[in-house]
């Protein structure tokens, strides 16, 4: 496995080869009874997705996941998480999206590289404090928050 994948679970064992996937979904995540999410507890990348090692290869657990409970994934679609959790591996949590799909579903959903999502800037419309105070309470600049006052930045958003 790639070195920024390490055990999370103090519990952690290898399976022998046989051992069937679904088998080793269960045995390496815990259900969150507030979510519903089966949260991975073995090895986690950079980016917090649960991985599994299979046949030599490294494999996300999501998909490993959405494939034995659900069927298979057809080629370029990505597997995209409803509860935003990298470490989910619950089926019901799970949908098909191509790559487009996924990054509009994070703009949406205020994930990756958004400042600003479109609920945020609507809350910012109706706030009547001083810019910059503002500003540090979504952590942006006071340009920011004048552009989107200003109606430059933003214009399709109503508050």
């Amino acid at each position: 496995m790639p070195k920024q994948l390490q055990p999370q679970n103090p519990s952690y064992r290898l399976f022998p080869p046989s051992t069937p996937l679904k088998e080793r979904i269960f045995n390496r995540t815990i259900p969150d009874s507030k979510t519903g999410c089966w949260l991975w507890t073995a090895c986690l990348d950079s980016k917090g997705y649960g991985h599994l090692g299979h046949n030599g290869h490294d494999l996300a657990a999501h998909r490993v996941a959405y494939e034995e409970f659900v069927g298979p994934i057809p080629q370029n679609l990505c597997v995209l998480h409803k509860c935003d959790t990298p470490r989910c591996c619950n089926p019901a949590h799970l949908f098909l999206g191509t790559q487009d799909d996924n990054m509009k579903d994070a703009a949406r959903k205020c994930r990756k590289g958004n400042k600003l999502c479109a609920s945020q800037v609507v809350e910012i419309l109706s706030d009547t404090r001083v810019h910059q105070v503002i500003a540090n309470d979504y952590g942006v600049s006071g340009v920011l928050i004048s552009a989107i006052k200003r109606r430059v930045i933003w214009k399709g958003v109503h508050g």
